[in-house]
């Protein structure tokens, strides 16, 4: 999902998905829906996995990946590059930080959208009231590394 919409919001790749923000940050329903379409096609699988902090989702390449990807290679040529950002720059993060940098990267969009500058302080500010369970600490340490990376297009100053 997060991958998803750092892909269409970031590098205006054209998903054609309408996010809202969600409990567990920006989301778009069709994404399911797509996903569960190419379980059936056999591209992927899916699996529940627990862990210590709850449950979670693994998701393979299935016995037909190869030919969907097939299908598909008009599509990987063009965006490959942006997709294999994507893993770059987000692959490594866990639930809860690619929960926290989606939201973020989505109040930047809106206040992008309303023609709005926002400072730093005021950007985790918006984001602690719609994700409380955070510490000002660390909304505050990946803001600061989303800006230096320029992914928040409407922060100005400290």
């Amino acid at each position: 999902m997060k991958f998803c919409y750092f892909l269409q919001t970031l590098k205006q790749v054209p998903l054609g998905y309408d996010f809202s923000l969600y409990t567990y940050g920006p989301f778009a329903a069709a994404i399911l829906d797509d996903l569960a379409y190419t379980q059936r096609l056999g591209a992927v699988e899916e699996r529940v996995i627990c862990n210590p902090n709850g449950y979670g989702y693994e998701i393979t390449a299935g016995c037909a990946a190869d030919e969907v990807k097939g299908r598909s290679q008009d599509f990987l040529t063009q965006y490959g590059e942006c997709i294999d950002w994507v893993v770059r720059e987000f692959g490594g993060l866990r639930a809860g930080d690619l929960e926290l940098a989606s939201t973020m990267v989505y109040v930047d969009q809106e206040a992008r959208q309303k023609g709005e500058a926002i400072s730093l302080p005021a950007l985790v500010e918006r984001v602690l009231e719609i994700k409380p369970r955070f510490t000002q600490d660390k909304a505050t340490e990946l803001a600061e590394d989303l800006v230096q990376k320029q992914f928040l297009s409407q922060v100005t100053g400290k």
